[in-house]
């Protein structure tokens, strides 16, 4: 052992699950989420005997939003305009003068 840190697997360990036969769990610390063993004091022998089990997943993947330019860049349908063409007598309840009215509409009632 020349590491004082070992990545035990690639995925999320289950808390109370992992166990090292013969090693004092005061003698380690273990990061979950990382699945990663960072050790506090070294055991003298030369191989240790893990023991654990593991979530289906990784509790903490890397997620981030789209970026905005590759949306806009494969965007293939042309934005519709709710009251093109129409009159002012056919626009009805949905003629806002020129305050800009974008996305859903949506009705709500209060008690």
């Amino acid at each position: 052992m020349e590491t004082d840190s070992l990545k035990i697997d690639t995925i999320s360990i289950i808390p109370k699950s992992f166990s090292i036969a013969y090693v004092s769990s005061s003698d380690y610390r273990l990061d979950f989420v990382n699945a990663i063993l960072y050790w506090r004091k070294k055991p003298p022998v030369d191989s240790i005997t893990v023991t654990y089990r593991v979530f289906p997943f990784h509790l903490n993947p890397v997620a981030q939003r789209m970026n905005f330019d590759s949306v806009m860049n494969n965007f293939y349908v042309t934005p519709f305009e709710f009251n093109s063409g129409q009159t002012n007598a056919q626009k009805g309840v949905f003629d806002f003068g020129v305050l800009k009215a974008e996305g859903s509409l949506g009705r709500q009632i209060g008690f």
